[in-house]
């Protein structure tokens, strides 16, 4: 049991940390400076800070590449407006092509 939940919160920690350890680049190991850092502004407590070392300051983890996969998922997809599928550019600008002020 306690094996799951260290798995369910490496996951977790990986997943919320990407996105700030992209801030140094792609990486082998980061310094406890920068995962310090990207802990304080995922806004993850400091009792998670061992347990984010042991997954980016070590050059093999399993769990970056989750972490990876989720960030890289989550920023491809292409914004679509809430309640619509389809916009057109003129609707967002409030254009209309047929009227034409020429006086």
């Amino acid at each position: 049991m306690k094996q799951l939940v260290k798995h369910y919160l490496a996951k977790r920690v990986a997943r919320k940390l990407t996105p700030w350890l992209s801030l140094y680049g792609e990486k082998d190991t980061y310094t406890d400076e920068e995962i310090t850092y990207a802990l304080l502004r995922a806004r993850l407590s400091k009792r998670y800070l061992r347990l984010a070392k042991e997954v980016f300051g070590s050059s093999t983890s399993k769990y970056r590449d989750y972490g990876k996969q989720k960030y890289l998922k989550c920023t491809n997809r292409p914004y679509l407006p809430k309640g619509s599928s389809t916009v057109e550019a003129s609707s967002i600008f409030f254009e209309n092509s047929n009227d034409n002020d020429t006086g």
